[in-house]
């Protein structure tokens, strides 16, 4: 059977004493399958994102059974849902949830992104690293003591990145005294 159905069954007997007919009326109920929630990767790791910054990622979710599934999606900060919630997937077909980590402190959060539908759930981990740079310049000050006019006085520093992120696109300036 092919769809959703209520049929009735008939046995015919022949033999050398006639034919013998039994029915039994809407005998053979045909349903389909409920609906079913499949969440594809299950978990997400968005790695260092910088303080202050967006990183995005999704989930796919697919309807497995043979009516439509519907439901939504949540989860708490630093992490959010994007897009794709609530969602309604017909069966066989997939959907997409775009969940964003945006740190606020320099910290490692977990968490989790859970999937509420009338096909089931699904708990889902979410792992994500605040980082930030930290521009350290050893040493802080530079004397160069008594210059005269008209002569160089060469000293030098260190720059050092102490924090997780790269720095890019530094510049150094002198200002006079």
């Amino acid at each position: 059977y092919t769809n959703a159905s209520t049929n009735s069954v008939t046995l015919t007997v022949n033999g050398p004493v006639g034919t013998n007919v039994f029915t039994r009326n809407n005998y053979i109920v045909v349903t389909n399958p409920p609906p079913l929630l499949a969440v594809s990767p299950t978990n997400r790791d968005f790695g260092p994102v910088l303080v202050g910054q967006t990183n995005t990622q999704t989930f796919q979710i697919a309807s497995l059974g043979g009516l439509t599934l519907t439901g939504s999606v949540v989860t708490t900060l630093p992490f959010r849902i994007e897009s794709g919630s609530p969602f309604t997937v017909l069966p066989g077909q997939t959907g997409s949830v775009t969940v964003s980590f945006s740190p606020t402190n320099v910290a490692s959060y977990s968490n989790a992104v859970q999937f509420l539908s009338n096909g089931g759930s699904s708990t889902n981990p979410v792992l994500g690293v605040g980082i930030t740079a930290q521009l350290f310049v050893s040493p802080p000050v530079i004397n160069f003591g008594f210059v005269e006019v008209g002569s160089d006085a060469q000293a030098s520093f260190v720059v050092t990145n102490l924090g997780a992120a790269t720095l890019t696109n530094g510049t150094a300036t002198v200002g006079g005294g």
